[in-house]
């Protein structure tokens, strides 16, 4: 009996210890340039600083990429990967699959389960937005989103779209989510169609995970925004602490 009990007591403490873990909602560059991981659920997140110096990042619920000054470096549980680059990067990040794209040339690096490696697919060097669904890479040139295996290179899908202001986050293979009059807009190929009103002063739109997305304003608050067929879901992101 006392041994049933001390299992059963170490059982309890092991399923408190899991659920006082938050769960992982993205991450985030801040406009002080502090890499920070996001966690909790909508509404109620905490803000862990990672690293300062941060230029660029994307994290899945498995990896981490981010770029300093001089290099960029994949997180994957404890071990690390990295490699030197003084080019601007555009990062992307999937559960296994993460890829940087240099914005100065289009030169595409990616990682799979083991090192970063050079790839032989090259980009437009006017590439606007990057995502990665699964083993695909979609980006958008100019007015077109193409979906390509980053494995092959081989195109899977090849759209146009009449509206691109920025800014612009990618949505789906064939759908992006932009600013058109103070009005959030879903676009697909054939229409754009107005969500929801939209923020002033929106600066940029990031990927923070497979449902939300990043938006950053001119005023220096942070949203994260979920958009569906109905609308737009908003909330306010925690503020940055500032010394």
């Amino acid at each position: 009996m006392r041994t049933l009990l001390t299992f059963l007591s170490l059982v309890c403490s092991l399923g408190a210890q899991v659920a006082l873990r938050p769960p992982a909602f993205g991450c985030q560059v801040t406009g002080a340039h502090t890499l920070r991981t996001l966690e909790g659920l909508p509404a109620s997140l905490i803000a862990v600083p990672l690293v300062g110096d941060a230029q660029a990042a994307a994290c899945s619920s498995r990896l981490t990429v981010y770029q300093t000054s001089g290099r960029v470096v994949l997180l994957s549980g404890e071990e690390h990967f990295e490699f030197e680059t003084s080019e601007a990067q555009m990062l992307a990040a999937g559960d296994e699959i993460a890829v940087a794209v240099s914005r100065v040339t289009g030169f595409v690096r990616t990682w799979n389960q083991g090192d970063w490696a050079d790839s032989p697919l090259t980009l437009p060097a006017d590439v606007r937005a990057i995502r990665i669904t699964g083993a695909n890479l979609m980006f958008l040139a100019e007015d077109r989103l193409i979906t390509i295996s980053i494995g092959s290179g081989v195109e899977q899908s090849n759209v146009r779209f009449d509206a691109t202001s920025s800014p612009i986050a990618i949505l789906s293979s064939d759908s992006i989510i932009t600013v058109v009059d103070n009005m959030w807009n879903r676009c697909v190929p054939s229409v754009c169609l107005q969500l929801a009103a939209a923020p002033s002063g929106v600066t940029s739109l990031e990927i923070l995970n497979s449902e939300w997305i990043a938006v950053r304003l001119d005023s220096g608050d942070d949203l994260a925004i979920r958009p569906s067929a109905g609308g737009v879901e908003s909330f306010q992101l925690p503020g940055e602490v500032r010394p």
